[in-house]
């Protein structure tokens, strides 16, 4: 039968034989990054939240948990939802067009409310976690470097929701704002709009790559901001630790931990915008096709594949791993936060999350 039934770890390629290695690992590593961050990000936000002394670091870590935490229900929730609908093919169905028989290069033409909602909300919720771990990043450098300036935390989440707000307005220009039609992209499992932000005719070639240069451009701008930080931290923190005396140790050790911890953090999100370039270098080389008006990219199934798990699997992993980079760097984060989460129905204070007895030896632990 020319009839192929969608079904959740058939996603790509519509066919009811045995999974196949890709599939394998891209199940494999969806299901164990969401149990992971379901476990322990509300780790990570009952740690942060009754530690007695609250830090800038500390209170970004518990917005990064949350985001993450959200992440690892809405991005499997969304693609079980849309995978799971039955479906012929979309070559027979008169609202498709595609450009070759592979199903993941077809793209609907019938774009539903939700699908412009779960659209924007996903991409969201990825663009959060890319901008709160940079702010992190951006955050420790100028603590590093400036030691007596207080960084007030309305301030930087003022910053961080400002760079939130900017990039959901972009994405809701770019599907509600553009006179052309919206249409469903089956190989990502997203809405898209032809030339949303208006280029000009001579740009035609580069209308796609453009309008999803300007569409990520927050996080980028804020990655690029980040990844100069880092660098410059990792130097100071170099240079720091060889003129610190023998006497100073413990005062190396925890602040060189904790900013190991941010740069670590931030470094996944780095390779998170690598692997979006990449994705969009392909994407550029990829073969186009004419159907009347229309030009479509015509991908292989390995194309196919890179687009679609940088989208989700790599965005979906990253919510797993954030937080178990927390736990690793933070000795007491685990037991600590289980022994808190445990607790859920006494709220005596004798249950916060008390920070260790501090000497004139011996310095307090920071986050």
């Amino acid at each position: 039968s020319l009839l192929y039934t969608i079904k959740f770890e058939r996603m790509l390629n519509f066919n009811d034989g045995p999974l196949s290695l890709g599939e394998t690992i891209f199940l494999v590593a969806m299901v164990v990054s969401m149990a992971t961050a379901l476990f322990l990000n509300p780790i990570v936000v009952r740690y942060t939240r009754l530690r007695r002394s609250p830090s800038l670091a500390n209170l970004l870590f518990r917005v990064l948990a949350g985001v993450d935490f959200s992440t690892s229900l809405l991005l499997p929730t969304h693609l079980l939802l849309t995978g799971a609908q039955a479906a012929p093919h979309p070559a027979l169905l008169p609202t498709y067009l595609c450009g070759d028989p592979r199903p993941w290069n077809c793209v609907g033409l019938q774009v539903t409310g939700y699908q412009k909602a779960m659209s924007i909300l996903s991409l969201s919720f990825i663009i959060a976690s890319l901008v709160v771990t940079s702010v992190l990043a951006i955050c420790r450098w100028i603590q590093i470097t400036y030691p007596f300036k207080q960084l007030r935390k309305g301030a930087v989440l003022g910053v961080l929701g400002a760079a939130l707000l900017a990039s959901v307005s972009l994405q809701v220009y770019s599907i509600f704002g553009s006179p052309e039609p919206s249409v469903w992209v089956v190989q990502v499992m997203a809405v898209w709009n032809e030339n949303s932000f208006s280029f000009p005719e001579s740009m035609r070639e580069h209308h796609r790559t453009l309008q999803i240069l300007v569409i990520f451009s927050v996080p980028f701008l804020f990655q690029v901001a980040a990844l100069a930080a880092s660098a410059s931290t990792i130097v100071m923190l170099v240079r720091r630790s060889r003129e610190i005396k023998d006497g100073k140790q413990s005062k190396r050790s925890t602040t060189t931990m904790g900013s190991v911890k941010i740069l670590v953090t931030n470094f996944g999100s780095l390779v998170f915008v690598v692997l979006q370039m990449a994705a969009l270098g392909v994407q550029r080389q990829a073969e186009q096709v004419q159907l009347g008006k229309e030009s479509m990219t015509v991908n292989t199934e390995a194309e196919a594949w890179l687009n679609f798990s940088t989208g989700y699997l790599t965005a979906i992993a990253l919510s797993g791993i954030n937080p178990l980079i927390f736990c690793v760097f933070t000795p007491d984060a685990f037991r600590r936060g289980m022994t808190c989460a445990v607790r859920t129905g006494n709220t005596d204070t004798s249950h916060s999350v008390k920070s260790p007895p501090t000497s004139k030896n011996t310095a307090s632990p920071r986050v």
